[in-house]
């Protein structure tokens, strides 16, 4: 704890004399606070003409090749273009990041770790969308993308403004603005080898009744299959996926927005099939209610309060008749209450502090099943204080922040941040240090060997270089490393039972490479990314390699290579089309019905490509129609177990060619 406090009081004797300083400069900054938990009620927007922002990170927006974080930014625009069908077919072309499935849940890896389970978070409009059972967020017809304005990818380090589960990464889904009314009607069919693949139904609205009060509401309602494919598996089962693999979502947001106070009402209630048990279904379902407002004391300092409430059924079977604690429905709850102070006395120096307090609560669905303390409920609670402070100068950019988490059960967690940025005319460059941390979960704590369990920590380093030629080309490249310690694994008792233990560490190495070229309306885009797993001493994870030679993770390929091109040739009709390479990849399975032949199988290298077009106006004016054909290889990709633990894989979606209508009323 000492060496805590000496951090902090030089942090902030760092902070207090740089105000002095700051107060010389006679150079004008040309990024704003940045934004985070407040982006629906501060913004404002960035100054420099030209230069795509960011709001993660920290307090307010900033430029993206100033902010003091690694990130994508995946705009309205290329969302419309794209055609993608729900977020993976976005996500799956940014660098880093690659999807698996565990249980039959399909979520992300990135930078060659597993980090569906609290090490990503996943934010709509400021509300969390992972489920605090474990953390997860089920991929898969999630989200529906026409009602989206932007989505920031941060391939780094979160906790210090966002806490336990953003240890690994960002990802922040921002709604369509209410700047303009708009009300729009979004229907999809989909056609895939055995017939009708995927059916969809969105209804989009945004009102300004007055220069006080915006409404908006998006509603979608979709099924789909995963897969169309028959195949026989590696364990010699013959698994037709068309008739096993069936995902149904209903979504539900809602936005009021009254001078400066905002309220949103989030719903979302998704179900899939397992493949080998297809009576039981897979159920995650979110409530979430978030209220914010904000209180401008002076010209130099804001207080913002909110006011969160999460309830949800995690990922659960339902129908199964398994009464582990790990299988058997349960509802959560979470009431959150956070106090954040800004504070900006100059255009140079800018201060956040802030304190966030939540409480969590579990029950069983079934009476007769307890937690570890012996009742069907179980609660839990954290304190969380964080603060950080920047500084503009002329040469470079300093960010300093710092986090403390202290929880009713396990141990507190201390996550400091140090980001050197600067962008000049043509240059950036970003020198990024940053501890974060996942906060062991409900079924973490209440599975824990012995009763004990720490959180997780990360310590990330991270160097960033880019070219901007000129407004239609730019390139930018950054090389990490990211080591884990004390991550929490699971410790089989029985082949049924597990409890969850702090075991070894993990160490990422790799590279990630984007450009852009734009030219009038049109544009290419490509990224290349790459990871290698390093041993650093002797504690390592070994469950996670495919060996201890080769550095590469399972489940995940080392190499991948993503190119989008875009063709506007009137105001009216495009075409676009995206491509994804992804080197081998190895995975462990059971071959022969006993599952006691377990073997390394090597999957191969995969190409998917995606083609669409597109017409706005078609026939009659405000109807808008896309048709696009996905996987059009139908390449045989494979949502893997990234442990040693052998698992059947789950198909990527088949060859499939999909029609949307839009129709603005």
């Amino acid at each position: 704890m000492m060496r805590y406090l000496i951090f902090l009081c030089c942090v902030f004797s760092l902070l207090i004399s740089t105000v002095a300083l700051a107060q010389e400069q006679d150079t004008v900054g040309k990024s704003l606070l940045f934004k985070s938990k407040v982006a629906e009620i501060m913004s404002l927007k960035v100054e420099s003409e030209g230069e795509e922002n960011l709001s993660l990170g920290g307090v307010r927006n900033t430029t993206l090749r100033e902010a003091p974080n690694v990130a994508t930014v995946i705009t309205e625009e290329i969302i419309q273009y794209s055609g993608a069908r729900d977020l993976m077919d976005l996500l799956r072309m940014v660098p880093g990041l690659d999807f698996l499935q565990d249980e039959g849940v399909v979520g992300l890896g990135m930078r060659g770790i597993f980090a569906n389970k609290a090490k990503i978070l996943i934010l709509l409009d400021g509300v969390m969308m992972n489920e605090t059972n474990e953390g997860q967020f089920a991929f898969g017809l999630r989200l529906p993308l026409s009602n989206i304005e932007r989505i920031e990818i941060s391939r780094g380090p979160g906790s210090t403004i966002h806490g336990g589960m953003a240890g690994q990464a960002i990802i922040n889904i921002t709604s369509k603005s209410t700047s303009k009314d708009n009300t729009e009607v979004v229907a999809q069919i989909g056609v895939g080898q055995t017939g009708i693949s995927r059916l969809g139904l969105q209804a989009n609205v945004l009102r300004n009744l007055n220069q006080k009060v915006q409404l908006s509401l998006a509603s979608f309602v979709g099924t789909a299959n995963k897969s169309s494919q028959q195949r026989t598996l590696f364990d010699g089962k013959n698994v037709n996926f068309a008739d096993s693999s069936k995902i149904e979502n209903f979504y539900l947001n809602m936005g009021l927005k009254y001078k400066q106070l905002t309220m949103r009402f989030v719903y979302d209630n998704h179900i899939s099939q397992r493949y080998n048990l297809p009576s039981h279904l897979l159920r995650s379902q979110i409530a979430a209610i978030d209220i914010a407002h904000s209180k401008a004391i002076n010209t130099k300092l804001l207080l913002v309060s909110r006011l969160r409430y999460n309830a949800g059924i995690p990922n659960t079977l339902v129908n199964a008749d398994s009464t582990s604690r790990g299988q058997t429905n349960n509802l959560n709850r979470r009431l959150t209450a956070s106090l954040t102070a800004i504070y900006e006395p100059n255009k140079l120096f800018r201060f956040v502090a802030g304190v966030e307090f939540w409480r969590e609560n579990s029950r069983f669905e079934n009476p007769n099943v307890n937690f570890v303390n012996g009742k069907n409920t179980v609660t839990y609670h954290n304190i969380g204080i964080f603060g950080e402070g920047v500084l503009t100068t002329k040469y470079v950019n300093l960010t300093i922040g710092a986090r403390y988490d202290k929880h009713s059960t396990v141990e507190g967690a201390f996550v400091p941040r140090i980001a050197l940025t600067k962008a000049f005319e043509k240059i950036h460059f970003k020198a990024l240090w940053a501890k974060a941390f996942k906060a062991p979960t409900i079924l973490n704590i209440n599975l824990a060997k012995d009763g004990r369990i720490k959180p997780e920590f990360f310590n990330v380093i991270e160097f960033e270089a880019g070219y901007k030629a000129s407004a239609a080309f730019d390139i930018k490249a950054n090389i990490f490393q990211t080591h884990l310690s004390q991550t929490i694994v699971d410790e089989h008792i029985t082949s049924e039972t597990f409890v969850f233990i702090n075991g070894a560490s993990i160490t990422s190495r790799g590279l990630e490479v984007e450009s852009k070229y734009g030219f009038k309306k049109s544009f290419l885009a490509a990224t290349y990314s790459y990871y290698t797993l390093v041993r650093v001493g002797e504690d390592h994870l070994a469950d996670i390699e495919v060996s201890a030679e080769n550095g590469i993770s399972v489940g995940m390929p080392t190499h991948k290579f993503t190119l989008q091109a875009h063709g506007q040739f009137t105001n009216r009709l495009f075409i676009h089309a995206d491509w994804v390479y992804n080197s081998s990849k190895y995975a462990f399975f059971f071959y022969g019905k006993n599952d006691t032949d377990e073997r390394l199988t090597n999957l191969g290298s995969t190409n998917i490509i995606n083609l669409s077009a597109g017409c706005k106006d078609f026939l009659m004016p405000s109807l808008d129609v896309q048709i696009g054909v996905y996987n059009l290889l139908d390449s045989d990709l494979l949502f893997t177990h990234p442990f040693h633990e052998p698992q059947s894989p789950i198909p990527y979606f088949s060859r499939e060619v999909l029609v949307t209508l839009k129709y603005r009323l």
